[in-house]
């Protein structure tokens, strides 16, 4: 009978120490932040504009980027000179590919750009609901979004004419079979986004930004 009650007994203490947390899987990621946080904390919304930005070349790398046109020639070449004679194709991406080693355009390929095009549309969708004080502040990061998106989509018409424009961030319900614009449509609304981009953001500014 003892050993009955105290197994009785057991079971009633292991019932109310499992049942007393059900959420003790949920827990917030120590290295990253959630959805609901980036889009409720202004300073949290202007890091995850920051992080656009890397979407942007930088020029002086072992291959400079003046060296895809008629401005330098690299000694070396580094497969340079394929890209002045227009030598590159679908199935030979030379310097333009992921794996290249040595040069920022890798960072440039169509891939890479519509992950960054995703992340201005994303933001242009969240930008009003988030609490900021100062709306100057906040229509300055709208402004710089808005100019980025048309940069990056300067840089794909560049490389590959008409390309699809996208305007929404895709959820994995989304379709994605989406037909390229024609180049003059792609043209005109990289011209819109800058006119509606230089209509928000200020005429100076941190160097490092759009303005």
């Amino acid at each position: 009978m003892k050993q009955l009650f105290q197994f009785i007994l057991v079971c009633v203490l292991l019932t109310g120490i499992t049942s007393c947390k059900k959420d003790f899987l949920e827990k917030t990621p120590l290295d990253k932040y959630s959805d609901g946080a980036v889009w409720s904390d202004p300073a949290l919304t202007t890091s995850f504009v920051n992080n656009i930005y890397q979407g942007v070349p930088y020029p002086f790398t072992a291959l400079m980027l003046s060296s895809t046109v008629d401005e330098t020639m690299a000694v070396w070449d580094w497969e340079s000179s394929n890209v002045t004679k227009s030598l590159l194709t679908p199935s030979y991406l030379s310097i333009f590919d992921n794996g290249y080693w040595n040069s920022s355009l890798r960072d440039q390929t169509w891939v890479k750009m519509y992950v960054y095009i995703r992340a201005c549309n994303l933001f242009l969708e969240k930008i009003d609901a988030v609490p900021f004080d100062d709306k100057a502040k906040q229509d300055k990061l709208k402004g710089e979004v808005l100019f980025l998106r048309a940069f990056f989509y300067h840089k794909l018409v560049a490389y590959y004419g008409g390309v699809p424009l996208i305007t929404k961030a895709y959820t994995l319900k989304d379709e994605f079979a989406v037909p390229r614009d024609t180049f003059e449509k792609c043209i005109k609304f990289i011209s819109d986004e800058c006119d509606k981009a230089a209509a928000l953001l200020p005429l100076t500014d941190d160097k490092a930004r759009a303005t």
